[in-house]
């Protein structure tokens, strides 16, 4: 039978690569889609999709995958295959290659041919690894190899294309919100920042370092065996913290030469932080040679009865181990090379690291000699390290001289280090001086393998041979020897040293013995102590004697074959032991049993407290079994005793010196009270179940003594070590449980009853505990009280073993009410419990969080807003009890077994968290009955899931969040004013703004756990209330629409920054039908409905989603794709819930007009259209409501404001005003109101245009201030009092910018007369604010109109609000601490009224003349008006002038009034005159009249307040008279009066009347002579005061002067030739009363001159004598002239004043 070809049309991929080897044969790539059309054995027929080609190919190269055949169009607008799932790196690949073909065209199109040519080579090589990586046969390492590559060239060509960077997950895959949880997602962002690699690499720096050190090589111009001492040299303590490490090189030899032997390298281990601080490599270079001097060339030594050569000092290395070296060597060998220092004299070696690091001139460098190291340094603990890094084990490791921080049981070391400091030999005249160690037994025997010379090739050494330096009596060695000994013979033995001279002539004898020392290693049964020893030198009488001789010395005193020389040797003592005590009441302590009575165990228990603390640190083991084996034996007797010295050793290990070292008492326990342990044995077990009973007696008695001043101290010292007693006591109470159950012990027949009672006197511990910490009294208790509650949390822990969970969580509740709110200390501790509880096995428990939940809301709403820390362990805490039910949920999944099990909703939250399972809690039960023990279990759940937790947990982190959020608004405010400390404030808000990024991310974390249906109960769960409900959801609202203003992530992590937006917009979404049916009916919530709304619209503001303003298309078309436009399905939610609220839209029409209106700025067109539909929507229905547009036209202005006020308006311009015409015009019910709406709208945006146009102009501060006001004008009218608000806002900065503050006080009380006491309305930030009730905000702004009037030296006007809050304070809201403060500001104000010499705004006319100030604005139209201008403090009018020349750059400006040209001239005409305050009297031509009484300080600020009249004044000479101008000479006083008062919220006011008075030249005199005389009269008056007469002289003394001078050059004699001759009488007989009144002036006035005169006498100094003689004889020729024309009217004075 033949074979034939059958049909088959189906689609297919190619599986392998196929190469044709006949003609009719066509080839096949890996993913070839080919449509197929007949097979045959072993071979189809088709057409390949790809290359068009037809033909054959075998069957076994391809797989049918579809019955329907692609068209050319899928496959044409496929990135990937359609039918093959590819690798996500190559989806990725088909995605980046799409941008970058974009920038390649940019590039093209620029002409930027390096990065053209750079991006067309990374789009080839990831052709080409795309090509390669689709193959299906490439083994997993070569994949992941590939990975690396393409992932390196996609960064690259990001990098230089300017798409933004995404995290990759473990698989080398990018992070999405699909395959990434979101916390771990944020992380992945952060460590692609440097910010998080920098505070990773300071983390690591904190940690240990363990420091491999390589000799690689050496260059040293010496001819002789060498030795290298590596150590780590500590520059601050100027001594070596480890031991040497010590390599040997034979004369020739390399360090190459020594690589099999493994001596090259060292681990220097446990370097801490602290150690690092000042530390170096050292290496001491030792040569091996003869004695000769330095400057004689070496030989070797041809003496072999003498043995070896001697070791000399050459040379010196360092290295210094900084941060920055041990960081680049991290994890790594790296490559150094130290210069080599030789001294300039061999004494200088003992300090030569010293030397080199100071730059030193006693150390020089060896020109061409240095050594080559290589370093690699290791962060974290030692075993840890060695763990990761095993090649490390073979090493051989150098320890530091002292032994670890932390000391466990487990841990072994015995080493002891001896330091040869020096030698004085100046008795025996010796050189050269080489000293030989051994150590020796006391029978005289030496010990070999003792000596550790670390690195050399010899080994079992029993001699260590000292350094020799050259003709030196008083050697200096500063040697350091590490002998290791073993500890059973170690205290039956002593060191023995020697000291041979050594001659430097070789034809000498080389050796000779000089004498010896030794010393032993315990005297008095006890190892010797740390520190210095000073030795004598022996030497036997004669040479004969036995060397051994000197052993029997210690059974003589003064043996006589011994002479002790004066000659001696110094050394340092150190051991490091764990296993062996320097202290002899240790010793006696150990072997107590059998050699003491009852008195000698107290006296030596009492002995052991005063041990250094140190020691107990090192033989913890020993001390508690002996302290335990005593309570066994005689508890009864002295358990008191026994107690207080346990707990005085276990309070030094807990104690906050020593943190470290608590692991050494946990290890004791987990191993001696552990059953299963075999290594304690079974007597000291049983001995350990009996302590219990003594332990908690003693421990209820110390709690009852609390209160008790005197055993106070014992109780404290009994709560330092709380913890461990109580774990001591329930881990003995479990040890006896064991050995009864294990038949080891016989169970007692009241068994159940002791057991009862031991579970009630725990009960009874905790609950002294609990009524300590509820104690107020005495004040000391809060000391003990502190102490207590920082060892609570690890007994709650140890309560797992006793206790049922419900009951230990009932306890920490109890605890909980028990300590007091308020008190700072303890409120830290109680932060500190809830952050280790929700970290601790505890949480894990359903029924321990039942309890446990509650109480970390309510207490860490408590107290979490008091100061940073406790917010940041807020945080922490937040984040545990999130990770619990993580846990709890991911533990469930691993008890069903099915990792979906959350989504396909077969488990429940609740009973992950609440726990429902009777039959576990049964089984805990039966369980607790027969054993006496809990054993803690998650329970499995498997019932249908709730989000009650989830929903308190997201409840707390919102008012965590609103807490925050105030506090950084509070900041922000307070960094405004306060310059001084702003880098400290904007460091909190910094801080503060990092904690609120956690909270989003916490936040984010649970919103994305939660399904569909889960997040529409949501809310349900915030509150059983509805309006608590409603409340609830609005704060989330919130929290959402700060975290669109908010930068969470930074600018570049825009991918992260999308999926927080996905993850609340799907909450957004669901949030809708929860309105619908909880707040919607029967009630329609407002509040909820308002909140959702405006966060819908200020989502679709978020400026990372405004898509048209992306400058990098790449990144754009990248975020479409992956998320969409949300905006777009936001704004059909936004319709969708408008259209719900349906009858109930009337309700939102005040608060949704200026959202909705504001999405017209946007750029998206259909955004824009939703905004005006949506705005058309709420103008009919108000319009239907109430027939007028009140609310719309208030909140159009407010976004047609807004607009202008971000230059936005003209766009907004043409998008609203047009269509909003049109709508309105179209409209029959709204078309003859509206059409005046859209005028009305056009008027208000003139208002606020000028008001921006003048706020741009630095010179056009009265036309902007004048603006401003129209506008409020305008808007109070319109009573758009939001509006209102910000323009008084603005108004009052202008004036505060330009220091007018009387003018800002009453703009803010302009402000302060729209606000009523009104406690339940709330204000928005304003005036550095933060948001208020309109009450507080009231009386906040009054008082900074109190501030203003203050800086402004107007008291008296601050002074009459004082008392308006005084009045408020007394008998409104009784807060007398508020009124106390009041009566503090009134009398400082009193005070300075008095105190300080104010000085008052000079005035000026202003007159505008001429078309060229007309304006179309009313209120800005000057055209022939004139103003009064208020000036700074002391402006003169030069000043003023200059600034309207700026102003009005194109004016004439001129004193003189302007000619008629001007006045309908084109031109501008300013005229300008300083005016002076006048007053309405003066106006009626009556002269204000002060009581002599009043003060001048009084009478300037009557003159200076409220003004509204002043006066301008011009002299007219009407007749010339050469000879004397007095006589003609009238006075023309224009009075102009204003259309306001000084000081208002103005700087000019228009004049709007004008008085002219003349007068005559008499009276004229007389108002002169009369204000001089004023003048004079107050200075006589000041310096009469007390406080006058300590003040400078110069004022009276030009007063006095300008007077006399004046008449004295011809002032009075005019006065005397105009007005005093009958022929002036005769032409002016109306005058005689004024002639009459003018020479009383003069009367008065020359009384004055005389009082002021003799004052000035008075007060004057001998400097101003002689102008006061000068004065004197002045006054006197004025009174000559005067006399003739005042003689008879002195004479009639009396007589004419009656």
């Amino acid at each position: 039978m033949t074979n034939t070809w059958k049909p088959i049309r189906k689609c297919a991929v190619a599986l392998y690569q196929f190469s044709p080897t006949a003609q009719e044969q066509i080839p096949l790539e890996f993913g070839e889609l080919i449509e197929t059309s007949e097979e045959i054995a072993g071979w189809i027929r088709g057409r390949s999709l790809m290359t068009e080609r037809i033909g054959i190919f075998p069957s076994n190269h391809v797989k049918i995958i579809s019955d329907d055949i692609p068209s050319k169009k899928i496959l044409m607008n496929s990135v990937f295959h359609p039918y093959i799932e590819a690798d996500p790196i190559v989806i990725e690949i088909d995605n980046i290659l799409l941008e970058w073909a974009e920038s390649f065209h940019d590039f093209f199109i620029k002409k930027d041919f390096i990065n053209l040519n750079f991006i067309q080579q990374k789009i080839r090589q990831l052709l080409s690894l795309r090509r390669t990586i689709i193959n299906t046969s490439l083994s997993r390492e070569v994949k992941i190899s590939l990975k690396k590559k393409i992932i390196t060239i996609i960064s690259q060509g990001n990098e230089l294309t300017g798409v933004n960077e995404q995290p990759r997950n473990s698989k080398g895959h990018l992070a999405t919100e699909d395959n990434t949880k979101i916390n771990k997602l944020f992380k992945l962002y952060k460590q692609m920042s440097q910010e998080e690699i920098t505070k990773k690499e300071i983390q690591k720096l904190e940690e240990d370092c363990q420091l491999l050190l390589r000799l690689d090589a050496f260059v040293i111009d010496i001819d002789d065996d060498i030795e290298f001492n590596f150590s780590l040299y500590d520059f601050s303590k100027k001594a070596k913290i480890t031991s040497d490490y010590s390599i040997f090189l034979r004369k020739g030899e390399q360090p190459m030469d020594l690589v099999s032997k493994n001596i090259l390298k060292t681990l220097f281990v446990e370097i801490t932080k602290s150690d690092r601080e000042n530390l170096y490599i050292s290496c001491d270079i030792v040569r091996y040679s003869e004695i000769a001097n330095q400057t004689k060339k070496t030989k070797k030594i041809q003496n072999k009865s003498d043995g070896q050569l001697f070791r000399r000092p050459y040379a010196c290395c360092v290295l210094a181990l900084s941060n920055d070296l041990l960081q680049t060597c991290s994890g790594k060998l790296m490559d150094f090379v130290a210069d080599v220092f030789t001294p300039n004299q061999e004494s200088f070696f003992r300090n030569i690291q010293e030397l080199i690091i100071s730059n030193d001139p006693k150390v020089e460098k060896k020109v061409g000699s240095r050594i080559a190291i290589q370093l690699s340094a290791h962060f974290g603990k030692l075993n840890e390290v060695l763990k990761k890094h095993t090649a490390l084990l073979s090493i051989q490791q150098t320890l530091k001289m002292k032994l670890p921080q932390v000391v466990l049981p487990s841990y072994y070391q015995h080493d002891l280090y001896i330091a040869m400091k020096l030698g004085d030999f100046s008795n025996c005249k010796a050189k050269n001086i080489e000293y030989r160690l051994t150590v020796r037994k006391n029978n005289g025997n030496e010990l070999r393998g003792c000596i550790n010379l670390q690195g050399k090739n010899e080994s079992n050494e029993k001699t260590y041979r000292g350094l020799v330096l050259y003709h030196r009596i008083e050697p200096h060695w500063n040697e350091n020897i590490k002998i290791s000994i073993d500890p059973l013979v170690f205290p039956n033995t002593h060191l023995y040293f020697e000291f041979y001279s050594c001659s430097a002539d070789s034809k000498k004898k080389i050796i000779k013995p000089i004498g010896f020392t030794y010393l032993y290693l315990k005297k008095k049964g006890a190892v010797l102590n740390q520190g210095d020893y000073t030795l004598p030198i022996y030497k036997y009488q004669t040479q004969n004697s036995e060397p051994l001789l000197y052993l029997k010395e210690k059974s003589q005193t003064q043996p006589e074959y011994l002479i002790i020389t004066k000659d001696k040797i110094e050394i340092n003592f150190n051991l490091c032991s764990t296993i062996m005590t320097q202290e002899p009441v240790f010793n006696k302590f150990f072997n107590w049993e059998g050699s003491m009575n009852q008195s000698d165990t107290r006296n030596l228990l009492e002995t052991i407290t005063y041990i250094d603390q140190t020691q107990f640190l090192i033989f913890t083991g020993p001390i508690l079994d002996t302290f335990f084996r005593i309570l066994g034996t005689k508890g009864d007797e002295i358990v008191h005793e026994i107690f207080m010295t346990f707990n005085f050793v276990v309070g030094v290990l807990v104690d906050l010196t020593y943190q470290n070292f608590k692991p050494i008492l946990q290890d004791y326990l987990d191993t001696k009270f552990n059953f299963k342990n075999q290594k304690t044995n079974q007597e000291l077990k049983i001995c350990f179940s009996k302590i219990y009973p003594f332990l908690i007696n003693e421990l209820i008695h110390q709690l009852r003594e609390a209160e008790n001043e005197k055993s106070g101290s014992e109780t404290r010292k009994t709560i330092r070590a709380l913890e461990f007693i109580f774990k001591f006591i329930i881990n003995s109470k479990l040890l006896e449980l064991d050995l009864i159950e294990n038949d080891i012990i016989k169970k007692p027949e009241n068994y159940e009853s002791l057991h009862n009672d031991f579970i009630k006197q725990i009960e009874e511990v905790l609950q002294s505990i609990n009524e300590l910490m509820e104690k107020m009294e005495p004040d000391w208790i809060i000391g003990t009280q502190t102490i207590a509650i920082t060892k609570l949390y690890p007994i709650y822990e140890e309560l797992i073993k006793i206790l049922p969970i419900q009951k230990i969580g009932l306890i920490v509740s109890s605890l909980f009410k028990s300590v007091a709110y308020g008190r700072k200390q303890l409120d830290d501790e109680k932060i500190k419990i809830l952050l280790d509880i929700s970290t601790g096995p505890l949480v894990s428990t359903s029924d321990f969080r039942k309890i446990f939940f509650p109480i970390i809301f309510k207490q860490l709403i408590r107290v979490i807003s008091t100061d940073q820390e406790t917010f940041e362990k807020g945080i922490k805490i937040i984040r545990k009890m999130i990770k619990s039910v993580k846990r709890s949920i991911s533990q469930m999944k691993r008890n069903l077994g099915n990792e979906s099990i959350i989504q396909s909703r077969n488990v429940s939250i609740e009973n992950v968290i609440l726990g429902n399972n009777q039959e576990q809690n049964q089984q805990t039960e039966q369980e607790y009955k027969k054993t006496g023990k809990f054993r803690m279990s998650i329970p499995k759940q498997t019932k249908e899931p709730s989000v009650l937790e989830l929903t308190k947990i997201t409840s707390l982190i919102v008012s965590v969040f609103r807490i925050n959020q105030k506090k950084t608004e509070k900041l922000k405010l307070q960094a405004k004013p306060d310059r001084a400390n702003l880098e400290i404030i904007e460091k909190e808000i910094h801080s503060r703004e990092q904690y609120e990024c956690k909270l989003i991310i916490m936040l984010l974390s649970i919103l994305h756990m939660m399904k569909p249906l889960e997040a529409q109960t949501f809310v349900a769960f915030f509150h059983p209330n509805p309006t608590q409900q409603a409340s609830s959801l609005i704060d989330l609202l919130k929290v959402f629409n700060r975290i669109f203003k908010f930068k969470t992530f930074p600018k570049e992590w825009r991918s992260m920054s999308f999926i927080q937006f996905s993850i609340i917009f799907k909450q957004l979404r669901f949030f809708l039908s929860i309105l619908r049916r909880n707040f919607y009916s029967p009630k329609f919530e407002v509040r909820a409905w308002e909140a959702y709304l405006k966060t819908l619209v200020s989502f679709m503001k978020i400026p990372h989603l405004q898509f048209e303003l992306y400058s990098n298309e790449a990144n754009r078309k990248i975020l479409l794709e992956r998320f969409g436009d949300m905006r777009i399905e936001c704004s059909e939610l936004l319709k969708n819930a408008w259209i719900l609220i349906g009858n109930n839209q009337h309700e939102l029409i005040s608060t949704t007009i200026k959202p909705f209106l504001s999405l017209v700025l946007l750029e998206n067109p259909e955004l824009q259209l939703t905004g005006l539909d949506l705005y058309y929507s709420l103008v009919e229905t108000e319009f239907t409501k109430t027939g007028k547009f009140n609310y719309v036209e208030q909140h159009t202005m407010s976004v047609i404001d807004l607009a202008l006020e971000r230059g936005m308006y003209k766009k907004f311009e043409q998008k609203f005003f047009p269509q909003i015409y049109t709508w309105l015009m179209d409209h029959q019910l709204l078309k003859e109101k509206g059409v005046m709406l859209a005028s009305q709208l056009k008027e208000v945006v003139e208002h606020i245009f000028l008001v921006r146009k003048y706020s741009k102009k630095e010179t056009f501060t009265h036309e902007l201030s004048e603006a401003i006001i129209d506008l409020i004008d305008y808007l109070r009218r319109k009573k758009s009092y939001d509006m209102v608000t910000k323009y008084i806002s603005m108004l009052y900065n202008l004036n505060i910018r330009r220091k007018w503050y009387p003018e800002a006080a009453n703009t803010l009380l302009l402000y302060s007369d729209l606000l009523k006491w009104d406690y339940s309305k709330q204000e928005m930030p304003l005036f550095n604010l933060m948001r208020e009730s309109q009450a507080i905000r009231k009386e906040n702004i009054i008082k900074k109109a109190i501030d203003c009037f203050d800086q402004g030296n107007w008291f008296e006007k601050g002074i009459e609000l004082v008392n308006l809050l005084k009045e408020r304070y007394l008998k409104v809201s009784y807060n007398y601490q508020k009124f106390c403060g009041m009566l503090k500001k009134e009398l400082e104000m009193y005070e300075r009224i008095m105190r300080i010499e104010r000085m008052y705004s000079t005035y000026f006319r202003v007159g505008f003349y001429g078309k060229g100030f007309e304006h179309q604005e009313k209120f800005l139209n000057v055209k022939n008006c004139e103003f009064i201008y208020k000036g700074q403090l002391l402006e003169r009018l030069a000043g003023f002038v200059e600034y309207l020349q700026e102003r009005y750059p194109k004016a004439q400006i001129s004193p003189k009034e302007p000619p008629d040209q001007f006045l309908e001239g084109d031109g501008q005409y300013i005229q300008v005159a300083t005016v002076i305050p006048s007053f309405q009297e003066e106006l009626e031509g009556k002269k204000r009249i002060f009581d002599e009484n009043i003060p001048d300080f009084a009478k300037n600020f009557i003159i200076n307040d409220s003004i509204n009249v002043f006066l301008s004044s011009k002299p007219i000479q009407k007749i010339k008279d050469k000879e004397n101008e007095f006589r003609y000479l009238w006075l023309h006083n224009e009075f102009l009066i204003t259309e306001d008062s000084f000081p208002s919220i103005r700087n000019r006011l228009k004049v709007i009347k004008k008085v002219v008075h003349e007068l005559s030249p008499i009276q004229n005199a007389i108002n002169t002579t009369e204000n001089k005389n004023i003048e004079l009269s107050s200075y006589i008056k000041l310096y009469k005061s007390p406080s006058g007469k300590e003040t400078n002289l110069n004022q009276l003394s030009m007063c006095l002067n300008g007077i006399i001078d004046a008449a004295v050059n011809g002032g009075v004699f005019k006065y005397q030739q105009a007005f005093f001759t009958e022929e002036y009488l005769k032409e002016n007989p109306n005058d005689e009363d004024s002639v009459i009144r003018l020479k009383l002036e003069f009367l008065k006035q020359q009384d004055l001159l005389e009082e002021g005169l003799k004052l000035h006498r008075q007060l004057g100094s001998e400097e101003t004598r002689r102008f006061h003689d000068k004065l004197t004889k002045f006054f006197g020729k004025m009174r000559r002239l005067l006399e003739p024309s005042l003689i008879d009217l002195r004479l009639e004075k009396t007589g004419f004043m009656k």
